[in-house]
Formats: C-alpha cells, sequence, structure tokens
C-alpha cells in the first residue's frame, strides 16, 4: 500500500509511516538502524539529588503530564532521542507479528534503559499477558498505577487491565 505523502525525516514519525502503510518490516529496520548510531554510553537523563525528572516520549505525554498539576519538586523533559523509545517501539511492530519473544525481548532493552518508563511497562504487560504471565503483568500493571511518571491515560489503562485480568485486588 503506498502513501501519498512524503516519509518524515524524524525516525519515530518515519517509522510509525511505514507501519501504516502496510511495512512493518521496513518500520522495524529503520528503528534498528537508528538504535544501533546510539553512541557508547549513552543514558536516558536521570535523577538528581534535588531533582526529579519527569520525562516523556512525545508531545502528546509531555503535555499530559504537565497538566497533571501535581508535579511540584519535578522538572519536566521531553527527551530525544530516545533509544528506549526506539527499542519500545522495536517492541511493538514485532508483537503486532505475533511475535512475542522477540517483542518481549525488545521491550526488555528499553527497560534496561529507562526501568520505569510507563509506556515500555504496559507495553512489556500487555506482552507478558498474552505470553500468559498474569502475575507478572499486573505487577507492570501495578507499578505504572503507582508510578510518578505516569499519565492519566496511562494509569487509567493500568486500572482496567488490573481489573480485567479478575485479580484487581479492589483497585479502582
Amino acid at each position: 500500500m503506498a502513501c501519498d505523502t512524503p516519509e518524515p525525516a524524524d525516525p519515530f514519525q518515519a517509522a510509525r509511516h511505514l507501519a501504516d502503510s502496510g511495512r512493518p518490516e521496513a518500520a522495524e529496520a529503520l528503528l534498528l538502524e537508528f538504535i544501533e548510531a546510539m553512541p557508547e554510553g549513552w543514558q536516558p537523563l536521570t535523577d538528581a539529588p534535588k531533582r526529579r525528572l519527569v520525562s516523556a516520549w512525545d508531545l502528546a505525554d509531555y503535555l499530559a503530564l504537565a497538566v497533571r498539576g501535581d508535579l511540584e519538586g519535578r522538572v519536566m523533559i521531553w527527551q530525544g532521542p530516545s533509544y528506549s523509545r526506539a527499542w519500545c517501539a522495536v517492541a511493538r511492530i514485532r508483537r503486532g507479528r505475533g511475535e512475542l519473544t522477540g517483542a518481549l525481548e525488545a521491550v526488555e532493552r528499553s527497560l534496561a534503559l529507562e526501568p520505569d518508563h510507563p509506556t515500555a511497562l504496559l507495553e512489556r504487560a500487555g506482552i507478558l499477558d498474552e505470553l500468559g504471565r498474569r502475575d507478572e503483568a499486573l505487577a507492570d500493571w501495578r507499578r505504572v498505577e503507582d508510578s510518578d511518571r505516569a499519565t492519566p491515560g496511562q494509569c487509567q489503562r493500568a486500572r482496567e487491565m488490573t481489573r480485567r485480568t479478575g485479580s484487581g485486588d479492589g483497585l479502582v
């Protein structure tokens, strides 16, 4: 399926464009090429003694976090490029093709870089749920619910998934 618009320069938009055009393998290849260019020793920005960072991977999450109103004492950042985001996108592509083991490996690479990123935790929880590893999925959904980095939408999704499994332990 061809697309009428040119491919965007941003690797994440370009990958989405490729995937939406029915070319998930090309999208994955583009993201893996982006990851290959990751500078040795790259790490996401992290907290410092008097600074608690709340990072977003995209504008929608950044804006959702910015309007939460409970970020006092924390610094909002929109981090890019994010190689952890790229690994999470690879996981989504693989999951969409039913390659759950490869998807889990990719999201684990994302979480190795940013262990508490709500988007990656939600992705891993979904993969674990599909693999029948419900207890591990529940643990990730609960981590998102308790996260001060999660958007309201991410918290709601985690609550819904926790409830759906039948093991909500009273979570609403």
